[in-house]
């Protein structure tokens, strides 16, 4: 091979090195281009989650409300049952003595009915 066909073949692998690197800056690009998408999806998700963090959050405070008021609920309920108890039972007490203070007027007006009687015999 003669001096000036492997300067020749030198450079034409040169330009195909030349051509390949351009090729691969080209593709560089566009995976800096996808990788810049990618990055603002990826800040775009943070954002999102970082909402979603923040229901999370709000949705915990207000089960905890709830969870309070529940309790306090749950609490009153007890009391009312214990005061219905309490007065149904104060209401048949009552209902047993004042059965027996009508039954007693009834005896009281017999009595006095017989007494009357035997004055006016």
């Amino acid at each position: 091979m003669t001096n000036e066909a492997f300067q020749q073949l030198v450079l034409e692998k040169l330009g195909q090195l030349e051509t390949g690197l351009d090729g691969v800056k080209s593709e560089l690009g566009e995976v800096r281009g996808e990788l810049s998408e990618v990055k603002s999806d990826v800040t775009g998700i943070k954002v999102e989650l970082s909402e979603v963090k923040n229901d999370v959050t709000s949705i915990k405070t207000e089960l905890s409300e709830i969870k309070t008021k529940l309790e306090v609920v749950y609490d009153q309920t007890a009391v009312l049952t214990e005061f219905k108890t309490d007065t149904a039972r104060h209401f048949a007490e009552i209902k047993e003595t004042l059965s027996f203070v009508l039954h007693k007027e009834l005896e009281n007006e017999r009595d006095l009915y017989v007494l009357k009687m035997k004055q006016v015999k």
